[in-house]
């Protein structure tokens, strides 16, 4: 299935299964919306993306795993998130389009005007989007949620593997398709790897939520034209895009080149 084909049929057995709750597409083909909830499909789609659409193996599971989220709607629709110690170690930070912030009031540190930097609850379905609401019950503010989600997904990217560039074009690319690999800038950790190799401030560009390229400054202009036009080509041709934009990058933080 391509990803607008299975953000189509987890639709429909949602609709099927749970015809009351309101399941709805969302903008992006990677969403699906109910209430003020956004739950993303990456996950579930790597795992399920080859499943046939006639097995009802498959509709059950997609039926049974979309159960659990139901219950953290019902918990949101009564103003009742779950406890801080049962979602803290599952929060993950995640480059999102500003758009998102339309649809619902969700918890976001700036960046630029095209992307922004939100929070998601991640599990093996999916993840959702953690919501301004969410932060005050659990007493916490979008900074100290950042915090915590950039520490876990730090825990997750140990032995991360990379494809490193050589001299004189000194690159580094990250692209393990697990939902994240653009959101993996926001490590401490990778940047300071990466100002360790590339010096800086050095380029990044995330086309992509499923792709993170950081390049030297003193790459030849060659390069440094190729990488510009491939991220603006990523953004244009692959799924879940976020941004043509290039970002300048140190070991302290992020920020769009003017």
């Amino acid at each position: 299935m391509t990803k607008p084909q299975f953000q189509a049929f987890v639709l429909g057995v949602l609709q099927e299964a749970y015809p009351d709750r309101g399941f709805l597409a969302g903008q992006a083909e990677d969403l699906i919306v109910c209430g003020d909830e956004q739950f993303g499909l990456s996950n579930l789609y790597a795992r399920c993306g080859d499943f046939q659409g006639d097995d009802p193996e498959f509709k059950q599971f997609i039926a049974e795993h979309f159960g659990k989220m139901i219950k953290l709607v019902e918990q949101h629709s009564q103003n009742d998130s779950p406890a801080w110690s049962v979602v803290k170690d599952r929060l993950r930070p995640q480059f999102m389009p500003a758009r998102y912030i339309d649809q619902a009031p969700i918890v976001h540190l700036p960046l630029g005007d095209e992307v922004l930097i939100g929070i998601v609850l991640d599990s093996e379905a999916g993840y959702s989007y953690v919501r301004e609401e969410d932060a005050a019950l659990w007493g916490r503010t979008a900074e100290e949620l950042f915090e915590a989600a950039v520490e876990n997904l730090n825990d997750a990217s140990r032995q991360l593997p990379m494809a490193m560039f050589p001299e004189p074009n000194l690159a580094i690319v990250i692209e393990t398709k697990d939902g994240y690999d653009a959101a993996r800038l926001l490590l401490p950790g990778i940047r300071s790897f990466a100002a360790e190799k590339l010096g800086e401030p050095f380029f990044a560009g995330i086309p992509n939520r499923d792709f993170l390229i950081m390049w030297s400054q003193d790459a030849d202009q060659d390069f440094q034209t190729f990488c510009r036009q491939k991220i603006g080509e990523d953004f244009e041709q692959q799924d879940h895009p976020l941004s043509p934009r290039i970002l300048v990058a140190t070991e302290e933080g992020v920020t769009v080149e003017e």
